[in-house]
């Protein structure tokens, strides 16, 4: 959170930034970072800075890399009741420091679009591959729901609901129930979506389109 990965078109190393009410500022350049894809998540935790990628999951510490595991399927951490996990396509593991460690194992049905998660006020995890959507209690993961048209990203917002950007347009879980908001452009794919400060869902598009509450926003707006 407040972070973004920053890359231009020359051959230099990606940079991590922080985000600032003026724009951003340059935290950490390193060469690890142009070996991620679209499908992984960093992850900033403290002094440390976790890089899943193809060829495995690297840690940054003092602005030094090391390779903490080779297992190529890792593709996104959060930390949940203080202990720091990661998602693979066999299941969950623990992140300790040393070589991870199986907690729960699973087979995710779609991973090869990543996985997405988001942490529900209860402390569980909502988790997401390109079709399904699965709850995680720190024990079992069971799948919620199934079907969807690529989701790319979850939210969980202040009522403790989650919002699902599906190349469908986005849905609301609430309820046990999904809500669909649908784009009117059938050509147009949801990517990312959020909540600002007025409570309002915000949607950016595959188009270059942003969306508030459903409505297209222009920049003089």
């Amino acid at each position: 959170k407040g972070f973004i990965l920053v890359e231009d078109e020359k051959d230099t190393p990606g940079t991590l930034a922080r985000l600032t009410k003026d724009g951003w500022t340059s935290v950490l350049k390193a060469d690890v970072f142009d070996l991620m894809m679209p499908d992984r998540k960093m992850y900033v935790d403290g002094e440390n800075v976790y890089v899943p990628t193809e060829k495995g999951l690297y840690v940054i510490h003092n602005r030094k890399s090391r390779l903490l595991t080779a297992k190529d399927d890792f593709f996104t951490l959060i930390r949940m009741d203080g202990k720091l996990f990661a998602l693979a396509a066999d299941g969950i593991y623990r992140i300790n420091g040393a070589q991870p460690t199986l907690a729960t194992a699973f087979s995710f049905e779609a991973p090869d679009y990543g996985l997405f998660t988001r942490k529900t006020h209860d402390g569980r995890l909502f988790i997401a591959d390109a079709h399904s959507l699965y709850l995680y209690d720190g024990h079992n993961v069971r799948k919620l729901a199934s079907g969807f048209n690529l989701i790319k990203s979850l939210l969980v917002d202040r009522w403790n609901r989650l919002w699902m950007a599906t190349y469908q347009g986005v849905y609301l879980f609430f309820h046990t129930d999904f809500t669909n908001h649908r784009l009117t452009d059938s050509n147009d794919i949801v990517r990312a979506l959020g909540i600002d400060g007025k409570g309002r869902l915000v949607m950016g598009s595959l188009n270059g389109k942003l969306l508030v509450d459903g409505q297209q926003c222009y920049a003089e707006e």
